[in-house]
């Protein structure tokens, strides 16, 4: 048995020569070019789009831990061979012949070291051809959740899918090898927020911290299942936290979280502007000529504005634009009003309560002189309006020669 293994060993040394010899081409291990290896997973990327038989290809920024391809696939009208030797220590990594056909394709680990990526074709007798070299990373070690940080705002709500392996181990009663979502938020104002997940598949974990987003200091918060949970945090207002979901299993689990925050007083103004008269267009163009503003000071906006009272031409539910916090009415008839006003977290005013005047009549004072005789030029009449504003406009009737009937 020994001897026949021997001379089946010496004969697959001598063919593997006898190929080797007959596909190595005239440009015998010469470097063309230089490329970065893909850092995406999963994305096939090009190398170089035409190579000829002995060149290689330097690729630098190979990851560590990662499993890549390298391939000619696609290219038919020769045989090719595929050699990956490490650059740093020449090392023979990797070999590859009629992958796909008559073309080549290699996939191996790597230990992070860059590379040199031989192409021989057979044959040489022409290099009239050249074929493309692609690559792709397959694998890699999780990525950092923090590079994909999202934030939340009050009311907002962040979305989450999760699937595989993850990067981190935050400590808590259970273990957490998913993957991570990771999300910071502010809050403008200090108390119990609480803060909400779904989640559509097995459990996973809920934790927090402040300062800076990293792998430690996190704290637990709870176990969330497919029922989801609402956990009340103690928050401080200028201070940015981070909330992590964590996967407990590497499976696929997706759902979303929200914060909703503490309600705070309201602060607002008030002012309203009634017409000087009954019946008067001051103030707008509008019957009676009132106005009425109503501007926000706080709270988070869109704000909505509901109102009790005839309104007429406005709607009594008006919700303003997001940023905007100053309701202008014009042309509001006389009367008694309440208008409640809440933003978009919810939190709202007491009712508010406001009456537009009705104005009072002008008031004004006579004094008539009659003519001395027949005839008479003398007669006098003395009219003063002791209110409203001046000045005042007089329109007459009768013969009031040598006066303007309109004065």
């Amino acid at each position: 048995m020994k001897r026949i293994i021997f001379k089946l060993t010496a004969v697959a040394v001598m063919l593997g020569f006898a190929f080797n010899s007959i596909a190595q081409c005239p440009n015998s291990n010469i470097q063309y070019g230089v490329s970065n290896a893909p850092s995406t997973v999963g994305v096939l990327t090009s190398l170089s789009s035409c190579m000829y038989g002995g060149e290689y290809r330097l690729v630098n920024n190979m990851q560590a831990g990662s499993l890549y391809s390298f391939e000619t696939c696609g290219d038919t009208d020769f045989d090719t061979q595929i050699t990956i030797y490490d650059a740093l220590t020449g090392a023979n990594v990797a070999y590859n012949d009629d992958f796909c056909g008559v073309q080549s394709k290699v996939t191996f680990t790597s230990n992070g070291n860059p590379l040199r990526v031989l192409i021989n074709k057979y044959y040489c007798g022409s290099q009239s051809s050249c074929m493309t070299l692609k690559t792709t990373r397959l694998t890699g070690p999780p990525e950092n959740p923090c590079n994909d940080l999202l934030s939340l705002s009050c009311g907002s709500t962040g979305t989450y899918s999760l699937d595989g392996l993850g990067a981190w181990a935050p400590t808590g009663p259970y273990s957490t090898p998913g993957s991570e979502a990771v999300y910071s938020f502010t809050p403008t104002s200090s108390g119990i927020h609480i803060v909400s997940v779904t989640n559509s598949s097995s459990y996973v974990d809920l934790f927090y911290k402040t300062g800076s987003c990293s792998s430690a200091g996190w704290t637990y918060l709870d176990d969330i299942s497919t029922s989801g949970a609402n956990v009340n945090v103690n928050l401080t207002a200028g201070d940015t936290y981070y909330f992590l979901i964590d996967d407990e299993n590497n499976s696929i689990s997706s759902g979303t979280i929200s914060v909703t925050c503490p309600c705070i007083s309201l602060d607002y103004g008030i002012q309203v502007y009634a017409p000087a008269c009954i019946n008067s267009n001051a103030g707008g163009g509008y019957p009676y000529g009132t106005e009425f503003y109503i501007i926000v000071n706080s709270g988070t906006s869109p704000f909505t504005y509901s109102f009790t009272g005839n309104v007429y031409p406005y709607s009594n539910t008006q919700t303003l634009p997001l940023g905007d916090s100053e309701l202008i009415m014009i042309g509001l008839e006389p009367g008694d009003y309440s208008v409640q006003i809440e933003d978009n977290i919810g939190c709202s005013t007491e009712e508010i309560t406001f009456t537009i005047p009705e104005p009072s009549p002008l008031d004004y004072e006579i004094q008539v002189q009659d003519v001395s005789c027949n005839n008479g030029t003398d007669g006098a009449i003395e009219v003063s309006a002791t209110s409203g504003i001046s000045p005042f406009t007089y329109s007459f009737t009768g013969n009031v020669y040598p006066y303007s009937n309109t004065q």
